[in-house]
């Protein structure tokens, strides 16, 4: 592939950044399509979520993204069949009768996926406890385990937090059931009208009280969709660019003409507490990492010191009150630490000692990494390679090895068939690993490159990002297909 055509689709990618664009997702889209509309309490407020969700429906009957994995599919599948179930259409019969099929064959699935979705242990009781009062024969024996995850993540959270003050509880304010106080509620509404960006959420809320910045809301959101449903999230105005710019970055990439916009409206979006996936959601340690090392690489001023309200005993969190670290967040904010080391040597030697001490905990067969944000260990991977390189090298004498054993015949990687997303991911960790077979490296990394440059117009990625379901943010998928081929015709 040439030159020309790779700078053109990165000026492209660039210039198109705005509040982000995300693939739909059945777990939120059936939630709102449950809400009635407020003129006639009988039809959908959202029409086109009912046809969304007869249009995704998979053949062995359940609801998700293409990759099938055990949490996804549960809770998707749940929330589905009970939207279908409560508007009693004939037609729809034999789709409820597959879904709960589906939930029946594969009860246990969640037990032994590593990818839990967001807030998996708050939606899936309560959705089972509406299925039941539909009459619905699904195995609630199987989800008993469910309640000890529920009680441990409400257990972390102060009684009475909720509407004091903003925590992760908003993006999944339906998992209360109806059980919202409706005179405090309007505490916890973002300035664009949603609830912790989550169209969901906010549904929940639309249908349990008047409020018509939310209306407005989800009218925006069902506004912008191209089939009838809606993302997880939205806006991810300052999580998009940041992840499009590190991966740029890493690949080389100038800051000038819009690239530097961009790096201005990251610039513009810092509080004090740093980052969160768009301005006036909460900060995570993941989002302040990624935007404040964009920013230092592009020389702008930036406090790292912030990064330290996020660290634990053992590591750094993404979220307050979480129950699950996450390895890539941890390797992000290794990754800014050691920016500020390289000015400051000393500052932050024990928080850097202590993150590569939890990624080395993490570690799986001395080589590679899961994360809780992503499906595919070559995300992980890839992101704790270039965090770790030159500080930890004894973390990444594996990886080398695993990325040209775990090479497909066609020249992708993948977990569960190769895609463009995770071979940019494998090819970026490659580029950054000193070598210790340099043939072995130069032969996958050009095979790597012929994959995506035969792929190159293929941007319908497979939902590999963890939610309330599996996504996919295109821009920034699409930003490492980039960043990896300019790597390849730079470093080959």
């Amino acid at each position: 592939m040439s030159a020309d055509r790779i700078r053109a689709a990165q000026r492209e990618l660039v210039d198109g950044l705005h509040d982000g664009a995300l693939s739909e997702t059945a777990y939120d889209t059936a939630i709102v399509s449950r809400l009635p509309d407020e003129r006639d309490p009988g039809q959908p407020a959202f029409p086109s979520t009912n046809d969304w969700l007869r249009w995704h429906q998979h053949a062995d009957g359940s609801w998700g993204g293409r990759i099938e994995t055990g949490h996804d599919r549960l809770v998707a599948t749940v929330a589905a069949v009970i939207a279908l179930t409560e508007r009693s259409e004939p037609l729809e019969r034999k789709a409820i009768q597959d879904g709960v099929k589906y939930i029946c064959d594969h009860a246990a699935a969640w037990e032994t996926c590593p990818y839990e979705t967001v807030a998996f242990e708050l939606l899936v009781p309560q959705l089972l406890l509406q299925a039941r009062g539909l009459g619905l024969k699904l195995p609630y024996d199987r989800f008993v385990n469910l309640g000890a995850l529920q009680r441990e993540k409400l257990g972390q959270i102060p009684p009475g937090l909720l509407y004091e003050e903003p925590t992760t509880l908003v993006h999944s304010l339906e998992f209360m059931n109806g059980q919202i106080d409706t005179d405090r509620v309007h505490r916890l509404r973002a300035t664009n009208g949603s609830y912790g960006n989550s169209p969901s959420a906010t549904a929940h809320v639309l249908g349990l009280v008047h409020d018509g910045p939310a209306e407005i809301y989800l009218r925006r959101v069902l506004n912008m969709s191209v089939n009838g449903g809606v993302p997880t999230t939205y806006p991810i105005d300052t999580f998009e660019r940041a992840w499009v710019l590190y991966n740029l970055a890493h690949a080389g990439a100038a800051h000038r003409g819009p690239v530097r916009t961009h790096l201005q409206y990251l610039a513009n979006s810092v509080t004090p507490e740093g980052f969160g996936w768009s301005r006036g959601l909460i900060p995570d340690s993941d989002s302040t990492a990624v935007a404040l090392t964009v920013l230092y690489r592009a020389g702008f001023p930036v406090e790292l010191d912030v990064l330290l309200r996020f660290e634990r005993d053992g590591h750094f969190s993404c979220f307050p009150f979480e129950r699950n670290s996450s390895v890539t967040a941890n390797a992000h904010v290794l990754e800014a630490l050691r920016l500020g080391e390289a000015q400051r040597p000393g500052r932050f030697a024990k928080q850097c000692a202590k993150i590569v001490r939890h990624l080395e905990e993490r570690q799986l067969d001395r080589s590679y990494w899961l994360d809780k944000w992503h499906v595919s260990p070559y995300y992980a991977t890839a992101h704790v390679t270039l965090a770790a390189g030159g500080i930890a090298g004894h973390l990444l004498t594996g990886t080398e090895a695993w990325l040209l054993e775990t090479q497909r015949s066609d020249g992708a990687w993948g977990e569960y068939g190769g895609t463009s997303e995770e071979t940019a991911y494998a090819m970026q960790a490659l580029s950054a690993l000193p070598t210790n077979s340099p043939l072995d490296a130069a032969r996958a990394l050009q095979r790597g490159a012929i994959y995506l440059s035969e792929h190159f117009d293929d941007t319908d990625y497979p939902e590999l990002w963890i939610g309330k379901g599996l996504y996919t943010p295109y821009a920034v998928v699409r930003s490492a297909v980039i960043a990896a081929l300019i790597l390849y015709h730079r470093v080959g």
